[in-house]
């Protein structure tokens, strides 16, 4: 994705001058990331705000017994981050990682909130951004609470498509909240049908 494609997707949202445009990204740092290179880690402080411009990410919260738990994968124009900590100046809750090399823009909240004050059409965007997000969450705990495992791993399917491929199945179950095991036999299953 290029920076004038980021803009395109952003103006479906808000209207954005080629002002604002040009000014957009001097809120960010850009970095290009290597496969597994940690892009912010769980305990940082500050907490940042990642916008993935190409490549796959995956954040996730480590627990006391060093279990692995993955909140969240994104792919090119998603956002990722901690939300609580970037928006109340705490540390990270979570850890933010390459999963295939990967560019993206980042920003703290100092940052943020300059970009948000010059730039007060984004204040839409990303109200329409952040309603999307409670949104999908949303739907993600109901499918956690009320869908089968065979439910779960298509959903995940549709809303992933080929995601299987680049991230190891370790991942995609703990996303899913089972385990390797029975995720392996679920793919076994839908490979034979």
């Amino acid at each position: 994705m290029t920076e004038s494609q980021i803009i395109q997707n952003i103006r479906k949202h808000t209207p954005l001058t080629e002002a604002d445009a040009t000014t957009l990204f001097s809120f960010f740092t850009h970095r290009k990331l290597r496969k597994n290179e940690v892009v912010m880690a769980q305990g940082a402080n500050p907490a940042l705000f990642v916008l993935i411009k190409s490549g796959c990410l995956m954040t996730y919260h480590t627990d006391t017994q060093h279990q692995v738990h993955i909140i969240q994968f994104g792919t090119a124009m998603w956002w990722t981050g901690d939300l609580s900590g970037f928006t109340q100046s705490q540390p990270s809750q979570y850890t933010v990682k390459a999963m295939t090399p990967a560019d993206v823009y980042v920003t703290d909240l100092p940052r943020f909130e300059k970009m948000m004050r010059t730039l007060p059409a984004l204040e839409r965007y990303f109200r329409v951004i952040f309603q999307n997000a409670l949104v999908s969450h949303q739907k993600r705990i109901v499918i956690n609470f009320a869908a089968s495992a065979q439910e779960k791993y298509r959903a995940f399917q549709k809303q992933f498509p080929g995601l299987e491929l680049i991230v190891p199945q370790k991942y995609i179950a703990s996303y899913l909240g089972i385990t390797p095991e029975f995720l392996s036999t679920i793919r076994h299953r839908k490979a034979k049908s």
